[in-house]
């Protein structure tokens, strides 16, 4: 928190690793994600409060009727009381436009209307759009893929607000005809932005006071660390968008997504060389790859049909990938045993979160069900003899990280102790890697016999991702680790704060 006749900033307690806070009507409480939470503040600071979990924010707007309109991960628009409650959904992804999320929801005066960003595989569907809480009619106002903002002018005119190609631009809004007016003037150059959350980093009080931070968006390197978190060389170029990594068995290939506007592309990266391929071509979003065993082939989450289906490809990328398990909801292969037998990976159930399933590689190829709970399970990893998986589950009201013997049941072990998620494990199944809330990762000597133990966990290195990220992979021995590290940290990026912006603006 930072006053701005200050000069210096205060940590909220409470509040590491937070993303996406956005402010009370009343000023008086910050609202944020925290550990797959939608929590909140007091601004003065204070103890963190609970509104709703298993959330995964992607933008929220806090009403003067006391109720949050929020955007979750790959779904629609949801609203949920600001005490804390049943969230309750408002939008509805309309998957035959090829839709894959709304986010950055933006109220306009009256707490009715609201402008929210629609991504998806097509050009004519992304956009940003104009909606009402009293009706499901949505109108397109603009074709960008960055969040929206809304401001209103010294005679209650109102105006939005987007990024294109770095600018900051203003445009009159006629709320009531849902019509743009006008045309769009600059506001501000070179605002960053996020390409993979479809964020652009400013934020606008009113006609008066509007605050951005500049310089590039989200620049990668991907670089090798040692197990104290020391850089040992960096891997190629810079990259933006860099985003859930799979190092191939043999850890000469890691496949990962790229951003490219609102679309997600999987690339292929030869770690002797160097050297960078596209593996992925359609419209739509392909994303989550994990190789094969003898590295042969790629599996990937593929949304060309409406949900995310799971699609394979051969490695060489010259044939076209074939559809491998296709079903009313979201799917994310997550890891492919080392027998090539199994492939791992969670859906999406309306009814019961994140479930666990696997699906035999030979044979007849129908799913069955690993763990179903009313909990959220994801990011399920074979142990190297396909005999255990780790996985990460939320049933102790925030993200621990578990172990389960496989295929035959038996009791569950949990090897994080202060949250985890993300879990890898070394080739020799010995030891397993999680990360933190925080972003730190940590680890743990594990015995996987006829029983499994863990012992103490030990902090290995702050990371600076996010445990909800996808950014890492661990070398066959546990010694290396592959991150891409941000080119230019947010720290060195300027902010710069404008007073009477609109005035200003040269129209």
């Amino acid at each position: 928190m930072r006053s701005l006749n200050a000069g210096t900033a205060q940590l909220l307690a409470g509040t590491v690793q937070a993303l996406d806070p956005f402010w009370s009507p009343d000023s008086r409480w910050i609202g944020f994600n925290g550990g797959a939470n939608l929590k909140k503040i007091p601004a003065a600071g204070g103890p963190v409060q609970d509104i709703a979990d298993g959330i995964v924010l992607r933008g929220a707007a806090w009403s003067n009727e006391g109720s949050i309109l929020f955007a979750n991960l790959h779904s629609g628009l949801h609203r949920v009381p600001d005490q804390g409650g049943t969230p309750v959904a408002v939008t509805w992804l309309d998957r035959t436009r090829g839709e894959t999320a709304h986010r950055w929801p933006v109220l306009l005066p009256g707490a009715r209307p609201y402008l929210f960003l629609i991504l998806g595989g097509d050009a004519n569907t992304t956009g940003i759009y104009l909606g009402s809480m009293d009706t499901k009619e949505r109108t397109r106002l603009a074709g960008d893929n960055t969040s929206p903002g809304y401001a209103m002018g010294p005679a209650g005119e109102g105006y939005l607000l987007l990024v294109r190609q770095r600018t900051l631009l203003a445009q009159r809004l006629d709320a009531e005809r849902g019509t743009l007016t006008g045309e769009a003037f600059p506001v501000a150059e070179n605002v960053g932005t996020d390409g993979p959350r479809g964020v652009a980093r400013y934020s606008v009080a009113g006609a008066g006071l509007l605050t951005y931070a500049s310089g590039g968006g989200d620049s990668m390197k991907l670089t090798w660390l040692d197990r104290a978190g020391a850089v040992l060389e960096t891997v190629g170029e810079r990259v933006d968008g860099v985003a859930r990594i799979a190092l191939s068995f043999d850890e000469k290939r890691m496949g990962f997504t790229r951003f490219s506007g609102s679309n997600e592309d999987i690339w292929v990266r030869d770690l002797a060389r160097s050297f960078a391929t596209r593996f992925t071509f359609h419209p739509t979003g392909e994303t989550y790859p994990v190789w094969s065993p003898d590295g042969s082939r790629m599996v990937f989450s593929f949304n060309r049909e409406g949900p995310f289906d799971l699609y394979t490809k051969g490695a060489s990328g010259i044939v076209q990938e074939e559809p491998l398990l296709k079903t009313a909801n979201n799917k994310i292969a997550s890891s492919w045993s080392a027998d090539g037998r199994s492939l791992l990976y969670n859906e999406v159930d309306p009814k019961t979160k994140r479930d666990l399933w696997v699906l035999p590689m030979k044979g007849e190829r129908k799913p069955v069900v690993f763990l179903r709970t009313d909990f959220d399970e994801r990011e399920g990893v074979f142990s190297p003899d396909s005999k255990w998986i780790a996985y990460a589950s939320d049933e102790s009201r925030r993200f621990e990280v578990y172990v389960q013997p496989y295929p035959a049941p038996g009791a569950k072990s949990q090897v994080s102790k202060d949250g985890g998620a993300r879990p890898r494990w070394r080739r020799d199944g010995k030891e397993i890697y999680w990360l933190t809330e925080s972003g730190t990762l940590l680890a743990a000597e594990v015995t996987a016999g006829p029983a499994f133990q863990s012992a103490t966990p030990q902090r290995l290195f702050e990371t600076r991702i996010a445990s909800l990220s996808e950014r890492y992979a661990v070398s066959a021995d546990g010694k290396h680790f592959l991150l891409p590290l941000p080119v230019e940290s947010d720290a060195n990026r300027p902010l710069t704060v404008v007073q009477n912006w609109l005035a200003a603006a040269k129209r």
